[in-house]
């Protein structure tokens, strides 16, 4: 299975904001940099987590986002199912009721039992692993030694290069 572009991307943003020293706003434009991603990218996606309780954010100079919960709350389903409802994935469709069939007259959908099984089978393995994955267990020595040398040499920059969100 295929996840989008913008659950790995937030994954990836929790996992840098995981690692930061507590307390720390982080703006977008570091984000962007560290992420190796488009500025205009993380605009789309720090609302939706924002609005979903997993980041805070924070005005003025020192302001940027931060975790909201601790990354050991932060259960990479809950990014998964987010991200993958708005792609609008079989995977965030799966509790649908088991009588509809969304073409009645497709011939192969309504005489395939062992596909809707299978699809059933993959779902209930990846929802058990990720239902058990925190963005904290993510936050591997090598992540957090990289992202704080990123974070240092983005704090060495010079005032006119640092810009907040």
């Amino acid at each position: 299975m295929l996840f989008s572009i913008n659950t790995d991307l937030a994954i990836r943003i929790l996992i840098y904001l995981a690692v930061q020293p507590t307390n720390r706003f982080v703006a977008l434009t570091e984000l962007a940099a560290a992420l190796n991603h488009k500025h205009r990218s993380l605009r789309l996606i720090v609302p939706q987590l924002i609005h979903c309780g997993l980041l805070e954010s924070g005005r003025g100079c020192t302001g940027g986002v931060r975790l909201a919960r601790s990354a050991a709350s932060i259960r990479i389903l809950e990014i998964v199912q987010l991200g993958e409802q708005k792609a609008g994935s079989k995977f965030a469709a799966r509790d649908r009721n088991k009588d509809h069939n969304p073409d009645p007259g497709c011939i192969v959908s309504s005489n395939t039992p062992m596909l809707e099984a299978m699809y059933d089978n993959v779902q209930a393995v990846i929802i058990s692993m990720f239902s058990d994955l925190t963005i904290k267990e993510l936050c591997t020595p090598g992540v957090r030694s990289a992202v704080t040398t990123f974070s240092a040499r983005w704090g060495e920059r010079k005032p006119a290069d640092s810009r907040a969100i």
